[in-house]
């Protein structure tokens, strides 16, 4: 394994009350050569 990410968590606050979870929990194992693209939508 080249690059272990365990049990990342973000959220974010919108206005000071309005939270949205991007991730939880997520765990991502990389092998070495191994190419990945992470996307996600933009919010506006």
């Amino acid at each position: 394994m080249y690059i272990s990410i365990s049990e990342a968590s973000r959220e974010y606050f919108y206005n000071g009350k309005e939270k949205t979870t991007a991730l939880y929990k997520v765990n991502l194992e990389i092998e070495k050569g191994e190419f990945i693209c992470l996307l996600a939508p933009w919010m506006q």
